[in-house]
């Protein structure tokens, strides 16, 4: 939402729905901030991979959490391309 929404009596409306004019909902996304959202993703992915594998005598992988009906849909190709 434009900054100038919350001036004046414009502004009560999303004031009273509860919406602020900070709230990440009003923020248009950028590559830098998907990409960093990405990235902790991943990143927790992988300290859970290592947390589970360390208890493990064999290893799994990112792919072992995918169940195989997903494998099996237009989407599998899409997901090596999410984690390499």
């Amino acid at each position: 939402m434009p900054k100038e929404i919350w001036d004046g009596t414009h502004g009560d409306f999303p004031r009273e729905i509860g919406v602020t004019p900070d709230d990440a909902s009003n923020v248009m996304p950028t590559q830098q901030s998907v990409q960093a959202k990405a990235d902790k993703l991943i990143e927790d992915q992988k300290q859970v991979l290592a947390r589970i594998n360390g208890s493990l005598r064999e290893k799994i992988v990112p792919w072992a959490m995918i169940p195989w009906s997903i494998w099996q849909q237009s989407h599998a190709k899409f997901l090596p391309a999410v984690y390499p």
